[in-house]
């Protein structure tokens, strides 16, 4: 506080006269300690500072210790003059200690007195000392249960944390003072944790129980698994020992398209490839996993030729047979007789094609093989011939012929001609009759565009087969002799063929109209 003084002037006044006079008038406040009684806290045997503040008249002002103990190696500077003193030094004893001050002025007002409280801490229950532990129990655990405690302790910073003794299984403490882990075996465990800083090392010695059954972490046991075959369904169920739950999946990327592996560990699927692979899986459970690398060899699967027959060729016409096989690729294809002359198989893709040069029936043997097998099958190719001739009517009498194998055939003989060439196709349905003979039908019909045409072909007519022109496609002919060449084809100008083995044929020029 301060003082205010006040001034003024006072006049007398009576019969003889006025006097006046100016009045200077101090106003003293009381002084008052300002310092809070509870003092900071000191430690032993280090330095220590405190500065205690007040506050009233600027003057001069007296400080006393009236009663109480300051701690040995404490001393009170009590300045006059000041309105602070100081209590300065270093502690060599340890407890709360209380004393009293006084404070006065030279003015002789009422003196203020405040006592105050001073505690002197050990150096190691301090933050600035060793380590002093806190935790003196913890908790119980259980085994497969998550456990987790975290060790106090006061002191100088940082404090790290050991141990020595019997610590549970399972558990680990770092150096932080954090206790983690799962516990794998009940046991009551005794051991001691030690806190270590700058200033030294306490030791405090703890007991944790672990209740409840062993448990432990995975071993596989399955020493190998079976081989696979490629797209064929696989199963493989692997064994483990350890504490359930286990769960199981694969700890690597590179297994075979198709195949996985469930929780509970069994490996299945359908494989889609073949080859040998490194199956690396990985079992797992609360407190631990284990891997294992199974070697898995995927069995390709042996060729199947699916074909049931090659189309029929032409002479002087291009040629084109697909041979298809199911199996694993690479798939090398390979024949034994006679092929057609001038056709050839290609043995990587299965391809018979060329320009037939002979008429004929030509039997063979082709063989799909891959490095897990191999399939054969027996093929025919009948190649006939398209010869120009005169048109007629007239029936003709049975031609034989030797085939390329000997065997005779008779040639088929148109006996109902079709000598008017732009023939009306909306109603497209045209019988054909076939008898021995060697004689060929030339015909031009117009038919509506992108509208299918059907023909029908006499009974007599057994062993037909259609083709259209330069495009060596065969057209199915049905039981009833009846065969449907689609709308699709039905478009531009385009020529088919009916024949019979290697006979002359029918040919037929189709010319497609857009309707008005």
């Amino acid at each position: 506080m301060f003082h205010m003084p006040y001034s003024f002037t006072l006049t007398a006044t009576n019969r003889g006269g006025t006097d006046s006079a100016d009045v200077y008038i101090p106003v003293w406040y009381k002084p008052e300690i300002i310092t809070s009684p509870d003092l900071a806290d000191a430690v032993k045997d280090r330095a220590y500072n405190a500065t205690i503040t007040a506050e009233g008249t600027e003057f001069s002002m007296e400080w006393r210790k009236t009663g109480g103990t300051l701690p040995k190696g404490l001393t009170l500077s009590m300045n006059k003059s000041s309105r602070t003193c100081s209590l300065t030094g270093s502690p060599t004893e340890t407890g709360t200690f209380t004393f009293t001050l006084e404070l006065s002025s030279i003015a002789g007002l009422v003196d203020t007195t405040r006592t105050f409280t001073l505690k002197v801490n050990d150096d190691s229950g301090s933050n600035t000392g060793k380590p002093v532990i806190n935790t003196v129990s913890l908790p119980d655990g259980e085994t497969g249960t998550a456990y987790v405690a975290v060790l106090d302790a006061t002191g100088a910073k940082p404090i790290t944390w050991s141990k020595s003794g019997s610590f549970p299984k399972g558990l680990k403490l770092d150096e932080y003072g954090t206790i983690v882990g799962i516990p794998t075996k009940a046991k009551t465990y005794r051991f001691t944790v030690k806190a270590t800083n700058s200033a030294g090392t306490t030791s405090q010695k703890i007991t944790i129980t672990i209740t409840g059954e062993k448990y432990s972490k995975p071993k596989i046991k399955t020493s190998k698994i079976p081989s696979a075959l490629q797209n064929e369904p696989y199963s493989a169920q692997l064994a483990c020992k350890g504490t359930g739950p286990i769960t199981w999946s694969f700890a690597g990327n590179k297994y075979p398209a198709g195949l996985y592996i469930t929780e509970d560990g069994r490996i299945s699927g359908i494989p889609k490839e073949a080859g040998k692979f490194k199956l690396k899986v990985k079992a797992e459970n609360n407190i631990g996993s284990a891997t294992k690398t199974y070697s898995l060899k995927v069995s390709g699967l042996v060729p199947e030729i699916t074909n049931e027959n090659l189309p029929s060729g032409i002479v002087g016409i291009q040629y084109t047979g697909q041979l298809i096989a199911d199996g694993t690729d690479p798939i090398k294809w390979s024949k034994s007789g006679s092929l057609p002359s001038g056709l050839k198989l290609t043995a990587k893709t299965g391809i018979i094609s060329g320009t037939p040069k002979k008429a004929g029936t030509y039997s063979f043997k082709v063989t799909a093989k891959n490095k897990y097998g191999r399939d054969t099958r027996d093929f025919v190719i009948i190649v006939g011939v398209v010869e120009a001739s005169e048109n007629t009517p007239e029936t003709r009498e049975a031609v034989t012929e030797n085939l390329a194998d000997g065997s005779p055939v008779n040639t088929p003989e148109i006996i109902e001609a079709y000598p008017e060439p732009e023939t009306d196709m909306s109603n497209a349905e045209i019988d054909l009759c076939v008898v021995s003979g060697d004689e060929e039908l030339i015909g031009e019909i117009y038919a509506p565009e992108e509208k299918p045409l059907t023909f029908r072909i006499g009974e007599c007519f057994e062993g037909a087969e259609v083709y259209i022109a330069d495009e060596a496609i065969a057209i199915e002919i049905a039981d009833d002799g009846t065969f449907v060449l689609p709308g699709e084809l039905v478009s531009g100008e385009f020529v088919i063929y009916v024949m019979a083995g290697n006979t002359k044929t029918i040919e037929l020029y189709i010319v497609a109209e857009q309707e008005e």
